[in-house]
């Protein structure tokens, strides 16, 4: 962890190494966006939202070579953005950040799935209390949907029968269909499973949260062309409504 005095000098370097590439960038001759270009992005986003973005993106602009890194963190206070990413896609709630600029590209569902067999399929009234003594089948902590989740659950009071955390989103899902315990997954990921009922959607007992995939920037990083013409295609892309569905 670094101390006080790391984290000034860290903040100096990342101004240090912005100033460098924004001179760089001065000197080279006009033209389309080239070099390196670093996007962070959840396992969920990247395999289910940016697809047909970065095929677009790729289209338009063959001289940005595209670095892609997985962000398990899908909060906006954990999010990669600040220390290696250019630009960040993460699914997150709609809230804002005096330090970052975002856009909300698109709202998403978060649902409570559990296999066609599994005991509260046919459960009626379900609420939070259902979950006593239940198995969970989450990711990682830093995930912002398991955050408001445990969040739910402890203003309930619930005392749930284990979690089991999962690496990938691909792993809950197959251990949902096993009904070896209850998930927690966005929709977009799991809109298959569900038309084929090999996994039921539980109602969400109160005010469903609000989430949403959000793009997002430093506010103290330098926005290259080729972050910046990122930026634009996936404002445009998004709002004619070409995210891609599960």
């Amino acid at each position: 962890m670094l101390t006080e005095v790391g984290i000034q000098l860290l903040d100096y370097a990342e101004r240090l190494l912005n100033l460098a590439e924004e001179a760089q960038n001065v000197v080279q001759p006009t033209g389309p966006p080239r070099g390196v270009l670093t996007v962070s992005a959840s396992e969920s986003v990247l395999a289910y939202r940016l697809p047909k973005l970065l095929r677009v993106f790729q289209a338009r602009y063959p001289g940005v070579q595209l670095r892609l890194l997985p962000d398990s963190g899908t909060s906006m206070n954990g999010s990669s953005v600040d220390q290696s990413a250019d630009i960040a896609f993460m699914i997150d709630e709609m809230l804002d950040s005096e330090h970052r600029k975002s856009r909300i590209l698109c709202e998403e569902e978060v649902v409570i799935l559990v296999a066609p067999e599994h005991g509260l399929a046919k459960c009626r009234q379900f609420s939070w209390g259902a979950l006593a003594g239940q198995q969970l089948l989450l990711t990682d902590r830093s995930c912002s949907y398991r955050v408001l989740l445990e969040r739910s659950l402890r203003a309930a009071n619930i005392q749930l029968g284990g979690i089991l955390e999962l690496a990938s989103v691909e792993a809950i899902k197959h251990c949902a269909m096993a009904a070896i315990g209850v998930a927690v997954l966005p929709r977009m990921a799991v809109t298959k499973e569900m038309k084929q009922r090999r996994l039921v959607a539980l109602h969400w007992p109160g005010l469903r949260p609000r989430m949403c995939t959000r793009m997002v920037r430093s506010g103290r990083r330098w926005l290259s062309p080729a972050a910046s013409a990122l930026w634009t295609v996936s404002e445009r892309h998004f709002r004619l409504g070409a995210a891609p569905q599960a």
